[in-house]
């Protein structure tokens, strides 16, 4: 339960960040998301409910381990594009000066 608090915060403050028209995707995306998630932690209740264990102290630390990896794959992809979109731009405005300034 706390782990799907947790999970509402980051995602809360993630829409914080976002611009509006991104916001407005992911209220369109969300509708079809949350029907497959909700499919999906049903069929993960299911498995703990089968094994009526709790997980391990290292099981937990990887699966933490593992959604901070991915989630600075995911900043640093962002990262990446945006160095890649602004080297474009200024290559663009490098050309366009070179070519209407006879330089």
């Amino acid at each position: 339960m706390d782990e799907k608090k947790l999970s509402r915060r980051k995602k809360a403050q993630e829409n914080e960040q976002l611009p509006w028209w991104k916001k407005i995707i992911r209220k369109f995306q969300h509708t079809s998301d949350s029907a497959q998630l909700e499919s999906s932690e049903s069929d993960q209740q299911q498995d703990i409910s089968e094994t009526n264990q709790p997980l391990s102290r290292s099981r937990t630390r990887f699966n933490r381990e593992t959604t901070n990896e991915d989630e600075k794959r995911k900043r640093l992809g962002r990262r990446l594009n945006l160095v890649i979109l602004v080297l474009v731009v200024l290559i663009v405005l490098v050309y366009l000066f070179m070519r209407f300034v006879n330089f």
